[in-house]
């Protein structure tokens, strides 16, 4: 174990990105460095919260809560966004929220990375640290720095005591390191080699790959990137406009006319016309180097399958590739 989270923590360089006592801007930077302006949309903004080196990080998930909830809140067919940010956690929202003081489920904005067997989670929120840290401590899991405002913890295999409430949960190894802070939670299954780091000059925006496809995207609500062995990222997720949602996939291609023509008809072959009607796909004018599929809803399919078809077998790819 320990090997393997040296070895996580050596690709990975540093993990979490703005985590100094002030929240970080809810702003992403205008550009990245060798390609065009990236407009700050929720997606664009919270990768840089993280830092990784590429090829390290394999998935990325995003969710808008505070958007899924209103939304939720007019129409029940959006319930299937709930958890984009952070996964397997959604189900086990009200056991976190008393034993850690902390609810998935009321996070304005949720962040998840995957890298390299490890993930990396990144919650945005009004909390109440000191009942958060309290928490912790009734854990007896070991404090670390404490520092404008920011607390770290070892918990999970490392750090809790043996038969805590924590330690006896399936859920615990997401919480092996973790930090406290005005705003924001964040928590990781690497153990103690991975460090924290208040340096966002290297953040996962500074990727070409996610940055093509975060713009590419555009404002969504719920998204998942995925890089399917090594390969170049594939994108999906849910734009919403007037309460109206459209499913979204981005592909990089290093030959646009071809790659368009093969995705326009494998659009028309019976099987995707049926999971993506009136689907069409384009190579955004300011974005040679991508293949953008939009489909809108029919309001019968489910609202966010094209991103379950990329986190689940894969079957996207077969599209886009």
């Amino acid at each position: 174990m320990r090997r393997r989270v040296a070895a996580v923590a050596a690709v990975l360089g540093v993990v979490v990105a703005g985590c100094s006592g002030a929240p970080a801007p809810d702003t992403a930077p205008t550009s990245v460095a060798g390609t065009s302006p990236v407009p700050a949309t929720g997606l664009a903004t919270a990768l840089t919260w993280v830092t990784a080196a590429d090829p390290a990080v394999i998935r990325v998930e995003y969710g808008d809560g505070a958007a899924v909830r209103e939304l939720v809140a007019r129409n029940g067919r959006f319930v299937s966004l709930e958890g984009y940010g952070y996964g397997p956690l959604h189900a086990h929202s009200a056991a976190l929220a008393d034993i850690i003081g902390v609810d998935p489920r009321k996070s304005r904005q949720a962040l998840r990375v995957t890298v390299v067997g490890e993930r990396i989670g990144v919650l945005r929120s009004d909390f109440d640290v000191a009942a958060v840290n309290a928490k912790f401590e009734a854990l007896s899991a070991q404090k670390g720095d404490s520092k404008d405002g920011v607390t770290s913890w070892l918990t999970g295999v490392d750090g809790a005591a043996p038969g805590s409430p924590l330690a006896r949960r399936e859920f615990a190894k997401a919480f092996n390191q973790v930090r406290v802070g005005p705003e924001r939670f964040e928590h990781t299954t690497a153990a103690t080699a991975v460090s924290w780091t208040d340096d966002p000059g290297s953040s996962l925006l500074a990727d070409r790959g996610l940055a093509g496809l975060a713009r590419c995207l555009g404002e969504v609500t719920a998204a998942l990137v995925q890089r399917p062995s090594y390969q170049p990222f594939v994108g999906a997720g849910v734009r919403v406009v007037d309460g109206k949602p459209s499913e979204v996939v981005c592909t990089p291609t290093r030959d646009a006319e071809a790659h368009l023509r093969r995705v326009r008809e494998r659009l028309a072959s019976p099987t995707w016309a049926a999971v993506f009607p009136g689907a069409t796909a384009e190579v955004p004018a300011d974005q040679p180097d991508v293949v953008r599929v939009v489909a809108p809803d029919d309001g019968t399919l489910k609202i966010g399958r094209a991103a379950e078809a990329i986190g689940g077998g894969g079957e996207l790819f077969t599209l886009v590739k």
